[in-house]
């Protein structure tokens, strides 16, 4: 891979970089091929037939929801449906297993970038030098690109790379209850926004109807029900193979069968595994009276599979491997498991070989994929049987969790010292597979308990701790990490990471103890800003009361989704600089009438003077930015000390015209020169009025 990466450099391949700089999708694609693998033949055939499915494709509707219970087939249903759609041409792009996923699948940018990756490799091969010169330029690009870059990027590959596919672009999300609310809601909004130029269609899943889908309205929610004589044609067949000494009457059983998984699929697999095992009759009684398959719950059935592991003596570890997997922020790999599990990071570690026994015993409950080496549950409702079923077996399992990732991180430093390079932290990270894991989601753990523990403290007040997970959270993030002396201006600060993992008490504290709330990262970006984009609302309400710099900051930077966002949160919108210049007057000095519209609408003041007396209109008038003046008499800005001349010279117009201001539904407010001696006449739904050259604008 790296003389692949060279090589690309060497050539100087434009398209090449800009694919590098987005996400991976590799596990997202397998995961999509699995659940096609999956798929008993014949299932999934009927919904493309049913009505809801029809008006979905007649643009009747631009969304269909499929609601279904847990282990019913959603998943399954939406990767046939968007291997239908690719088969037919048409451009999509999906999000899937996103259920246990790391702290990056909650960034509504990289959720964006996700599904741009996908459009982008299906771009036609000669659009790339149009894409390549609308989209961000790739030396700038990293997967901390800002929300509105994304969407710009993926707006710009939509318009120029699909003149070879047919209709609209499909997205299909899979799982729309796994997703955090908040940036389910912010991720439609901006697919939602992109039918302003572009036909699109969304297919998702969901246990339940989830908000955020309202400006989609009318939709059509459908339910996910397969018949019930195709699953017990399913089931007979499976059981052919069986001898009839052994199970005599496939028919009865197959009823049985599916009585106790309740029709669910993946319960219906897994009991007929077992079944397919059997080699005698005396097995298969065994199985039935240990199983007692008759009328069971789904409880009921989880509880028959790990009975025999989990409640014999010396099962302690195997609840170890459960609690792990119950509460991990990501799915583990096997590696990164063993050390996670290891009691004392200084022992020799040889607990390998007793998780493969546990898993083979637990084989059903829990999957191992020998390809990634991830081990997790076969279904996020193991996850939740756990929760709700064992929940005291696990009291204060996120503070336990917490202190196995900083004992991991301490005792590395401890021994090895600081990260020098990006090539000493990946190196790192392969001798010690739980390093990465837990640099980057101990804070995750951390925000699950009810407060800071004197461990997390001393954790954040250490430089050498929070640099080397700070640079690790660069890394996984795509960024390149920064590495800096100890007290060297540029560092990530222990404030910082409080607001990267939403840690308000820990933040609070820090604050309490002298921690600068100004403190900026190599990037020149401060807490509130680390706060704002990884969308940790408690603690940007913390720090919008003692920060009037970070707003400024990200007008500087054109950051519109994140100001929204922070302005959201309480950001004072009118706090001045040491010049009396407020975020308003710094917007229209940058001729940013998207910005200058946000900020009046969270209530800026346009009558503020900075130290010459001048106001934002004013501003703009001294800038010949007629069209954001347009911006300020639409929203009833105090125009009276406007110098006309000054505008008339703007619009270009001789000292003797007068103007018109206009008001229409359509258009909003705008001004217009007349020319002398025409007459003006009243149109019917429009409300305008003449400025004479003597008056001032009011």
């Amino acid at each position: 891979m790296s003389l692949l990466r060279t090589f690309d450099r060497m050539v100087r391949d434009p398209w090449a970089e800009f694919m590098r700089s987005l996400p991976p999708i590799d596990a997202m694609l397998n995961f999509r091929l699995n659940n096609l693998n999956r798929r008993a033949p014949g299932t999934c055939v009927d919904f493309f037939t049913t009505q809801d499915h029809r008006d979905f494709q007649k643009r009747k509707s631009q969304l269909l929801l499929c609601v279904a219970a847990p282990g019913t087939g959603k998943s399954i249903l939406a990767s046939v449906f968007c291997d239908k759609l690719a088969r037919e041409n048409h451009p999509v792009a999906s999000l899937f297993g996103l259920w246990g996923g790391g702290a990056e699948l909650k960034r509504v940018e990289h959720l964006l970038a996700l599904l741009l990756h996908q459009l982008a490799l299906e771009a036609a091969h000669n659009s790339r030098g149009p894409i390549l010169s609308k989209v961000t330029r790739f030396q700038e690009l990293s997967a901390a690109r800002t929300l509105d870059q994304v969407t710009q990027d993926l707006t710009s590959v939509m318009r120029h790379g699909f003149s070879h596919k047919r209709g609209p672009f499909y997205f299909v999300l899979d799982g729309l209850d796994e997703f955090e609310r908040e940036s389910l809601r912010i991720l439609l909004a901006r697919i939602y926004g992109l039918r302003k130029e572009f036909r699109i269609k969304i297919f998702a899943t969901s246990r339940s109807v989830v908000e955020g889908l309202e400006p989609f309205q009318p939709y059509i929610t459908t339910t996910l029900v397969e018949p019930p004589t195709k699953t017990m044609a399913y089931v007979i067949d499976c059981l052919q193979n069986i001898p009839e000494t052994i199970i005599p009457e496939k028919t009865a059983l197959a009823s049985q069968i599916i009585a106790a998984s309740g029709g669910i699929p993946i319960i219906t697999d897994n009991i007929i595994k077992f079944l397919q095992e059997t080699r005698t009759e005396a097995q298969f009684r065994r199985f039935f009276k240990s199983m007692n398959i008759l009328d069971k719950s789904l409880t009921q059935i989880f509880d028959d599979l790990t009975r025999g592991v989990l409640s014999r003596p010396g099962s302690g570890f195997a609840w170890e491997v459960i609690q792990w997997l119950t509460f991990s922020v990501r799915p583990l790999t096997i590696r990164e498991l063993q050390h996670a599990l290891a009691a004392d990071v200084l022992e020799d570690l040889e607990t390998l070989s007793e998780i493969k026994t546990i898993i083979s015993d637990l084989d059903g409950i829990i999957h191992y994929d020998n390809q990634t080496e991830i081990v997790r549950f076969f279904h996020q409702s193991v996850r939740e049987y756990f929760l709700i079923t064992h929940g005291e077996r696990f009291p204060r399992a996120h503070e336990k969790l917490t202190s196995r990732c900083i004992a991991q991180i301490s005792h590395i430093i401890a021994n090895e010292g600081s990260c020098q390079s990006t090539q000493e932290l990946q190196d790192r990270c392969r001798t010690s597979p739980f390093l990465k894991y837990a640099a980057c989601n101990w804070g995750h753990h951390a925000q699950k308990c009810p407060e800071p523990s004197a461990e997390v403290m001393k954790f954040l007040r250490n430089g050498t701790r929070v640099g080397i997970s700070s640079q690790a959270i660069m890394m996984e993030n795509g960024s390149e990490p920064t590495f800096r002396g100890r007290g060297a201006e540029g560092n990530v600060t222990g404030l910082h990471l409080a607001a990267y993992f939403g840690l308000q008490d820990a933040a609070s504290l820090l604050l309490q103890s002298g921690e600068s709330a100004y403190c900026k990262d190599a990037s020149g970006h401060t807490p509130l800003w680390w706060a704002a984009e990884y969308h940790q609302k408690a603690v940007m309400r913390l720090l919008s009361h003692c920060d009037v710099l970070t707003l400024r900051l990200l007008v500087q930077a054109k950051e519109t989704a994140l100001i929204e966002s922070l302005l959201e949160s309480g950001c004072d919108v009118n706090a001045p600089d040491i010049f009396k210049k407020t975020p308003l007057h710094l917007a229209v000095s940058l001729n940013d009438v998207e910005l200058v519209t946000v900020l009046i609408s969270a209530g800026a003041d346009m009558s503020a003077q900075d130290i010459n007396g001048l106001t934002a209109p004013e501003l703009a008038l001294d800038l010949h930015s007629s069209e954001m003046l347009m911006v300020f008499l639409a929203n009833h800005a105090d125009t009276r000390s406007v110098n006309v001349g000054k505008l008339r010279k703007s619009l270009g117009l001789s000292s003797d015209e007068p103007l018109q201001l206009c008001q229409e539904e359509k258009r909003g407010v705008f001004l217009r020169g007349l020319r002398r001696g025409r007459q003006f006449i009243e149109e019917p739904g429009t409300e305008r009025s003449i400025l004479q050259v003597s008056q001032p604008l009011k």
